[in-house]
């Protein structure tokens, strides 16, 4: 019996991962709110009440920190809007901005080992977003700043919108190892990021 459970998992793992490959390769949006649910390893940090869907606030704190191998995964009305790994460095926080309609927010850590812990809240959005436009400027200007030795925070100058969004960052450490982000437009515009880290980042260099 334990084998076969054993098997199952693998097989629904498998499965999973093979869909998210084909799905990032079609430039589809991913549904993650049918994923089992196992709440005591990631938090959600929001407004109960948005004015505006546009410009949502959002912080992510894991359980245990983000290990290389593991992968974080930030929904916004059921679709992705981020994904975060590292090769390195632990994560044990983040924050960014999302864009809301109907206020329901995901998160998802995906561990290296197969567990899944996920955790989703719904908030009052007064104003919905518009809807995603699109064109718009793009390119990769920004601004980064490393705060209480182990945090870095970065706002980047982009419209989001669907034919240009800024799709992935690169944030690299002089103390050694890289953080890797992927975005999507249900980010806001001018994204902004910031990630906490278990051990000290020195200074940081972004790419993309």
């Amino acid at each position: 019996m334990t084998n076969f459970v054993s098997k199952s998992i693998m097989l629904w793992l498998a499965l999973s991962l093979s869909f998210l490959v084909n799905a990032e390769q079609r430039n589809t949006s991913l549904e993650w709110s049918n994923l089992p649910s196992n709440s005591g390893g990631i938090s959600i940090t929001t407004i109960n009440l948005a004015e505006s869907g546009e410009v949502v606030p959002v912080t992510l704190t894991p359980g245990l920190p983000l290990m290389p191998g593991d992968k974080l995964i930030l929904t916004a009305d059921g679709e992705e809007a981020m994904q975060l790994s590292t090769d390195n460095n632990p994560i044990t926080g983040v924050s960014t901005r999302l864009r809301l309609g109907s206020g329901e927010i995901g998160a998802f850590i995906v561990r290296s080992d197969g567990v899944i812990h996920s955790k989703s809240q719904k908030i009052k959005v007064l104003k919905p977003a518009k809807a995603i436009p699109l064109t718009g400027k793009g390119g990769f200007q920004h601004q980064v700043q490393v705060y209480k030795v182990n945090s870095v925070r970065m706002k980047f100058q982009n419209d989001m919108a669907q034919s240009n969004y800024l799709r992935k960052v690169v944030i690299s450490s002089s103390r050694g190892g890289n953080f890797f982000a992927k975005f999507s437009p249900k980010l806001s515009k001018d994204p902004f990021l910031a990630i906490g880290a278990k051990n000290a980042l020195g200074s940081v260099i972004i790419s993309n």
